[in-house]
């Protein structure tokens, strides 16, 4: 098993906590991998470069994206935007290249107890660095949150 971020303290972190992994900080758009030798690539809320995962995906091997759902985290981006889009991406065209094989949504409700975690969340999500000043100062102030997770699993094949 091979774990990959562009953040060296993203990998770090994971190192000390998953120490039978080996880790790697790279881009997505040149993995240090040799063509054709892996089994499963798991992609996670991340951008997608179909050549390199063809190149470095075995025939036959799996590919599985892992992206946001139409309400995911709804609420918590109804406290810090006056107007909210239900938008989600969909990776099955752009990887028309690779047989679709299935696709599972998953959804549920949790309640985040602590300032600091609403805040860490936040921070570990593309709203923090296009959000409006007033909406993430209300949202931080906050003790808890409700809110939704939602994610799409798309799981791809190479033909």
């Amino acid at each position: 098993i091979v774990g990959i971020d562009i953040s060296k303290e993203a990998v770090i972190s994971a190192a000390k906590s998953y120490k039978n992994i080996e880790w790697i900080v790279a881009s997505a758009s040149s993995l240090p991998i040799e063509d054709e030798s892996l089994d499963f690539i798991i992609c996670m809320f991340a951008k997608i470069i179909p050549e390199e995962k063809m190149r470095t995906l075995k025939k036959g091997g799996k590919l599985i994206i892992v992206s946001t759902g139409e309400n995911h985290l709804l609420e918590m981006k109804e406290v810090v935007y006056d107007v909210v889009r239900k938008e989600f991406y969909s990776p099955v065209e752009d990887l028309n290249i690779f047989s679709h094989l299935e696709k599972v949504n998953v959804k549920y409700e949790t309640e985040i107890l602590e300032q600091e975690s609403i805040e860490n969340l936040f921070n570990m999500t593309p709203y923090r660095w296009r959000s409006p000043q007033k909406g993430v100062e209300k949202l931080f102030a906050l003790e808890k949150l409700k809110t939704t997770v939602e994610v799409n699993i798309d799981i791809f094949e190479k033909k």
